[in-house]
């Protein structure tokens, strides 16, 4: 327990003078608002589509791997550094039953910020990338709506009064240092991937392995099933259609061939 874990916990815990329904919204963020978030993860991976296997499951793994370092690092803090709760100190009023177990760090808060910090970071990498989520990307109110939520799961915990305000910050600070790992780790990955092949290596696993519209996958199946040819035989307007594909799969036919035009267009003025 830190110095300002007394006067904020007193001042965030429920008690009897609280609004009736802050204890009722604090037990549904607690108990309900996690298990609905990993649902949405889960449904993300098993969601069907191009789009999906391209831009959601990359981030949700991500994003689960996030979780389970931080629940890691909070198990391992736990052990070494047992602290009590506000109940066992005998502060404030605990609103749910809860166990003995050690209140250093929130293991509700880590993977909530885990969640909400690894999310940002697809947002932030995928931002502006057409395709994605419509023609404009995702919306930009999307991260805070993540964060706003993590911040929910979090205070519901002191409001409950099972954890100190000191636990949430540590959450936090283990939830985001957990999610930067990962994505560190991801980096480092794709650096050592293009020091050790070679540029058109690299680009010809990507075309072999990139999803085009449909379940069609590798530029040979996309041609064989949109051309009835194999990718060798594609003339200029095939080919610049099947770049405008490679970038947004699932566009309308109307938007994908005007991108083929476009395309077109840019490489006649390169050349």
């Amino acid at each position: 327990m830190l110095f300002f874990d007394p006067p904020l916990f007193q001042l965030i815990n429920a008690s009897a003078s609280s609004p009736a329904w802050l204890v009722p919204a604090a037990r549904w963020a607690s108990e309900w608002l996690p298990g609905l978030c990993l649902l949405a993860l889960v449904i993300g991976l098993v969601l069907p589509g191009k789009d999906s296997r391209r831009y959601w499951q990359p981030s949700i793994k991500k994003a689960l791997l996030s979780m389970a370092l931080a629940w890691l690092i909070c198990r391992l803090i736990r052990w070494g550094l047992p602290m009590p709760r506000p109940a066992q100190l005998g502060m404030g009023q605990q609103w749910i039953a809860h166990g003995r177990s050690s209140s250093f760090p929130s293991m509700h808060a880590a993977g909530a910020f885990a969640l909400a910090q690894s999310l940002s970071l697809s947002l932030w990498a995928l931002r502006g990338l057409k395709g994605v989520q419509g023609e404009q990307g995702y919306p930009r109110w999307l991260p805070l709506l993540v964060w706003l939520l993590a911040g929910a799961v979090a205070l519901s915990r002191v409001v409950l009064g099972v954890h100190f305000p000191s636990d949430i910050l540590a959450g936090l600070l283990v939830g985001s240092f957990s999610a930067i790992c990962v994505w560190l780790c991801a980096w480092r990955s794709a650096l050592w991937l293009e020091q050790r092949w070679k540029k058109d290596e690299i680009l010809e696993a990507y075309l072999n392995l990139a999803g085009f519209r449909g379940e069609m996958q590798g530029v040979a199946a996309m041609s064989r099933g949109l051309f009835g040819k194999w990718p060798d035989g594609l003339d200029e307007q095939e080919a610049a259609l099947a770049a405008a594909l490679l970038r947004a799969p699932n566009a309308a036919p109307s938007v994908a061939a005007q991108r083929a035009v476009d395309q077109r267009e840019r490489a006649l003025v390169r050349h």
